[in-house]
């Protein structure tokens, strides 16, 4: 058999976190790429929510009645409350939707 190919070690960069202003190192070839912003992807995802507030805007709109959000539920109660909205936005079209109420 051939002896396993071995590529040498990446070229390393010293950085600083846009987050959290920790010291960490990325690749050479990421920082030319624009990337190598963030020490972690939690990092980023502070940042990126900070910007933009998808997971805040999400959490809004996932939310149940009761209080609960899409992610603390079971799939069948998930399922069973989905149901319960489509049957209420079929039911209260009083026929505009030209399906005549059903």
């Amino acid at each position: 058999m051939t002896e396993p190919k071995v590529y040498p070690p990446p070229k390393m960069v010293d950085r600083k976190c846009k987050w959290c202003r920790k010291p960490f190192q990325a690749r050479a070839v990421d920082v030319k790429r624009g990337w190598g912003l963030f020490c972690s992807k939690s990092c980023k995802a502070m940042k990126q929510e900070k910007r933009t507030h998808q997971f805040k805007n999400l959490q809004h709109e996932s939310s149940f009645p009761d209080g609960r959000y899409d992610r603390d539920m079971s799939d069948w109660e998930r399922r069973e409350i989905q149901h319960e909205r489509d049957l209420h936005e079929s039911t209260t079209s009083h026929g505009q939707d030209g399906t005549g109420g059903w």
